[in-house]
């Protein structure tokens, strides 16, 4: 059997995985989270893939035994959803009359939320099997809101800082020819702050940021998965589940919730130096155990706003994502990887209502020495 048919045969399978994953075990999953700033939530598939490639490269290449890598990440959230359905933001924004409030409307309204991630992570194959790698993030965002609260019609909250700091291996657990399953473990440390403060329409000058503006987890978390990754001529290929495990409750009486994901990839190779890249990536989260303390005054009456209810959170999402990776195979430059890839949700089901994303994109570089 031929290199390519065996791609062809790997790709569908990978894909029949992915939508099994998404329709079976999803729908028969209570609802997920979607909104939280959670770093490994966000960057954890995107940091896997990165190191299968790496992978590759480090099985044609011994000599180098060491990467440093920059990566540039760009999310973008706006509108609402229940469900599948969307809703205007007249229906999420409370009118002030009593008669018409309920638990799915606020006088607080989440507009916008605009996330930013600096990524820089070192990586060394401590064997020709086992690598490691330290992850260290520095997040930036940004929300725009509306309210029916005087002198808060319109506010921007803002937070900036360390996230928090993972440490992913990943070991060869089989090869044959071109084809490899690899075992990635991590564990992320609760490096990321989860009392950012700021100037909100609650009494007081700082009030808690909702966990949507949090840089943290505030937890230790364990990251389980198993990826399969295969080559042709023509091109590279793989598939890979992954999952993260919260280790508790942190010390502001919550737990982000657990996640799944699965993911699917083909990457051509029609030029020597430009390899385009296909990737279809299918998650789900659960809504968050456990309230922060701040919040709890709200209960069992309603929350000022969707993000701060932490039932208003979870869901499942699958993104169809494209990309393009540069290599120079000139001396001076073979060792450096350019890489840019961008894409929008195709599927979005979120417990809400809760803010959906529009899209996010990402720019990177890699140096094998």
């Amino acid at each position: 059997m031929s290199y390519r048919v065996r791609a062809e045969k790997a790709v569908v399978i990978a894909v029949v995985l992915l939508n099994w994953f998404a329709t079976s075990a999803y729908g028969q999953s209570p609802p997920t989270d979607l909104t939280e700033l959670s770093l490994e939530q966000i960057l954890g598939l995107r940091i896997i893939n990165q190191s299968t490639t790496d992978v590759e490269d480090r099985l044609e290449s011994s000599k180098n035994r060491w990467s440093l890598s920059y990566r540039y990440i760009q999310l973008k959230f706006s509108g609402h959803r229940n469900g599948t359905d969307d809703i205007s933001n007249n229906e999420v924004l409370w009118d002030g009359n009593p008669l018409n409030r309920t638990d799915e409307n606020f006088p607080i309204l989440t507009q916008e939320i605009h996330q930013q991630a600096s990524i820089f992570e070192i990586s060394s194959d401590i064997t020709d099997r086992l690598s490691l790698n330290i992850i260290i993030p520095y997040i930036a965002q940004e929300t725009k809101h509306r309210s029916i609260i005087p002198n808060f019609e319109r506010f921007v909250i803002r937070s900036e800082g360390l996230g928090d700091i993972s440490v992913v291996s990943t070991y060869l657990l089989w090869q044959k020819r071109q084809h490899y399953l690899m075992l990635n473990t991590g564990i992320s440390l609760p490096t990321g702050a989860i009392n950012e403060e700021g100037d909100t329409p609650a009494p007081g000058a700082n009030n808690q940021l909702p966990y949507t503006m949090q840089l943290g987890s505030g937890t230790v978390e364990a990251s389980p998965g198993i990826t399969y990754f295969g080559k042709s001529n023509r091109m590279n290929f793989g598939a890979q589940v992954l999952g993260t495990l919260r280790m508790g409750r942190n010390y502001r009486g919550y737990s982000l919730g657990d996640r799944l994901s699965v993911n699917a990839w083909l990457h051509p190779k029609p030029f020597t130096c430009f390899q385009p890249s296909i990737k279809i990536a299918a998650q789900f989260w659960e809504k968050i155990d456990g309230i922060d303390r701040e919040f709890r005054q709200f209960q069992p009456s309603f929350f000022p706003a969707a993000v701060a209810d932490p039932d208003k959170f979870g869901g499942k999402k699958v993104h169809c994502l494209f990309g393009m990776k540069i290599r120079c195979p000139r001396r001076n430059l073979i060792q450096h990887t350019f890489e840019i890839e961008g894409g929008i949700p195709i599927y979005q089901s979120l417990n809400g209502p809760q803010p959906k994303e529009v899209w996010r994109i990402n720019v990177s570089w890699n140096w094998n020495f």
